[in-house]
């Protein structure tokens, strides 16, 4: 039997249907809603979340982020992929940088990156390119990091950096990469101009405006390149290149000099005005045979000068300076013995600048000492200038130079490489010890002083005071307002005084010559018979001339001769005085007591003493018999009578007696309280 269906009545089945179409009509509507959300939602900016594929990539990747200083950035990608919780693997990401203008200051680019939704930390093991958007800046290496919450940038492998100089105003031109080397070779080294830097490092590291460099770290430009451990790179707020500072281990080689350069710290600093660099710790300098050190070294690379500060120093080769050898401790080279090329000399000073020219120089300043290697030579001024176009070394600002006991004063010392000549301008003054066969001689000679009187063999000096000092081949010249003095310890001993002194000297003195109003005096000096005698001597010309062993041979004075005398005898207070005059005067010495062996007086003689004269065209004085032969027609005039028209007469200075020989004419006279006795002697 087969049950039908119940049947229900027709209103209520139109009830139930109405029902049920307003119930699915209200459930439409509500899921309807839902979906308008989540499109809304989806369709919305949001930087983690763009439109989804149907392979779960994001395409059009974006990730803004802000610094706590309100720098932006945008990591931007071709599509990004979700690799875990929070984390992306974009590809070909761009991260661009802003500075706090929101211009765009840098670029970062690479294959494929790793992003951080929660840090916003992007992260690569792969190969990056960096660039500021001026392009004065790019990097290459291999792995990165960027941390925007303290714009951090870390390149860890492999970094390569071209730095464009802020100075340029055009761009520069196409930079030339070398081909990469076999493996092993190292790193390819870019063929640079002065337009740009070239930096390799093992790692890069910057922060806000300041990028390091950091592991065996090598930059190079058209000028230098350069070694450390730590390369950092400031920029300013704009983006602009203010200074770039190495540390630790710093080696410096200038390629067009062949200059190299050491220290802890090199600052470098460029600009529209200047293009600096700056050494400091441990500083040193080597150019060639040059060597420098300082507590700090400035590279002005714009107008090619080294200035070095504090506690400098520079070595230059000996030859480089011209020191006059009869000052010099060292002796002359010989024929067989040449002159030594690899000794050198040092400059100290606050201060030293130096050119490479050309010509090459240096200025020292404040404190200059400059010293010989063996340190027995020293000079000392406020300022040294020297220019290899000229040779010239200029001491200035209270000068000395000193060699033992040798001295040279003036207001400028020069020394002259080139011609080979030393000069002292203004205030010229010179101290040198006689060499000890000169000493030996001097205090032979006074076989006349009592030894009690003789000064110290060591103890003997020359000095001179002038306007000006030259020294060349072996010659001496002192010019204008000459005096120079003879000194036994600190006591004067005799002087001469001139317009013109020149004194031939190697390593003693062999000659001198003395021009234009000379004037010599010997100091008072006690005698073994107890006389005190004091001598002068003026003329216009005068020459000595010295032995091998350091003796005197001859003194010839011409022109307008006046020789002097004083004399204190025991017993008698008056002093005696006697004087010489003529045209010329020539003495020879006795070669073993430095006395006088033989004069000759020519030319208007006339002989002075006390009341007593006497008048020729010539006369001998010998030192054996103390007497003194005139001739030429003399005459004697003495307070007894005068005798004239003579042949010869003799003055017998060691009785006191004049003595006639040949012909004369005499006339006496009868003195109050005297005979017609006179110490006239005739002799036929």
């Amino acid at each position: 039997m087969t049950t039908k269906p119940k049947v229900q009545p027709a209103a209520s089945g139109a009830l139930s249907l109405a029902v049920l179409r307003r119930n699915l009509s209200r459930l439409l509507w509500w899921r309807a809603g839902w979906m308008f959300v989540l499109v809304g939602f989806l369709s919305a900016p949001f930087p983690l979340r763009p439109q989804i594929s149907a392979g779960g990539r994001v395409k059009d990747f974006k990730a803004p982020a802000t610094d706590p200083q309100g720098r932006k950035s945008i990591l931007r990608g071709q599509d990004a992929r979700q690799v875990a919780k929070g984390i992306f693997e974009v590809t070909k990401p761009r991260l661009e940088m802003y500075r706090s203008d929101d211009q765009l200051d840098m670029i970062i680019e690479a294959p494929q990156c790793l992003f951080e939704s929660q840090s916003k930390i992007a992260s690569s093991t792969q190969k990056i390119s960096v660039r500021t958007a001026d392009e004065k800046f790019s990097i290459q290496g291999e792995g990165f990091r960027w941390n925007p919450a303290d714009s951090h940038l870390l390149i860890s492998n492999q970094v390569h950096a071209v730095i464009r100089k802020a100075i340029l105003a055009s761009p520069p031109p196409a930079l030339k990469v070398a081909a990469p080397p076999a493996v092993g070779q190292g790193r390819p080294i870019l063929q640079t101009n002065l337009d740009s830097i070239e930096i390799f490092s093992d790692q890069f590291d910057s922060h806000s405006e300041q990028a390091v460099f950091r592991g065996h770290v090598r930059a190079a430009d058209s000028q230098m390149h350069l070694n450390c451990e730590t390369l950092a790179i400031h920029r300013s707020a704009s983006g602009t290149l203010e200074r770039i500072v190495a540390d630790r281990n710093v080696i410096m080689n200038n390629l067009q000099d062949q200059s190299r350069a050491t220290c802890d710290q090199a600052v470098y600093t460029v600009n529209e005005q200047s293009d600096l660099l700056e050494l400091s710790g441990n500083a040193a300098w080597q150019d060639g045979v040059r060597e420098s050190k300082a507590a700090r070294f400035i590279f002005d690379r714009k107008h090619d000068l080294l200035r070095a500060v504090g506690r400098a120093s520079l070595k230059l080769p000996l030859d480089a300076m011209s020191q006059p050898a009869f000052l010099s401790v060292t002796p002359a080279p010989t024929a067989a013995l040449p002159a030594p090329t690899n000794q050198f000399f040092e400059i100290l000073a606050d201060f030293l600048t130096l050119s490479n020219g050309p010509p090459k120089s240096f200025l020292a300043e404040t404190n200059v000492v400059i010293l010989s290697e063996d340190k027995k030579s020293r000079a000392t001024g406020d300022q040294a200038a020297y220019s290899e176009a000229t040779g010239v070394i200029q001491l200035s600002g209270h000068p000395e130079w000193q060699s033992d006991r040798r001295l040279v004063k003036g207001q400028t010392l020069i020394f002259d490489r080139t011609n080979r000549v030393f000069r002292a301008r203004g205030n010229a003054y010179l101290k040198f010890p006689l060499p000890a066969s000169q000493n030996a001689a001097l205090r032979r000679a006074p076989a006349a002083i009592p030894p009690e009187h003789r000064p110290a063999a060591t103890n003997l000096f020359i000095e001179v005071f002038s306007n000006d000092l030259d020294y060349q081949s072996d010659l001496l010249t002192f010019r204008e307002n000459v005096r120079a003095t003879y000194l036994e310890g600190e006591q004067v001993g005799g002087s001469l005084t001139c317009s013109l002194l020149t004194v031939k000297a190697s390593h003693q003195v062999e000659r001198i010559e003395a021009k234009g109003k000379v004037a010599v005096e010997a100091v008072p000096r006690l005698t073994s018979a107890g006389k005190t005698v004091g001598r002068q001597l003026h003329c216009e010309r005068l020459t000595v001339a010295l032995s091998t062993n350091g003796q005197i041979k001859t003194i010839v004075a011409e022109q307008e001769v006046l020789a002097q005398q004083d004399e204190i005898r025991p017993g008698k207070p008056k002093p005696v005085l006697t004087s010489l005059k003529s045209d010329t005067l020539t003495a020879h010495f006795f070669k073993e007591t430095n006395q006088v062996e033989r004069m000759v007086a020519e030319g208007g003689v006339e002989i002075v003493q006390d009341e007593r004269s006497a008048r020729g065209a010539q006369a001998i004085y010998t030192g054996e018999n103390n007497r003194v032969e005139l001739t030429g027609h003399p005459t004697a005039r003495l307070p007894e009578g005068e005798i004239t028209a003579a042949d010869i007469l003799v003055w017998d200075r060691a009785n006191d007696r004049f003595l006639a020989k040949g012909k004369f004419r005499s006339q006496w006279k009868k003195l109050p309280g005297q005979t017609n006795q006179s110490n006239l002697h005739i002799s036929r």
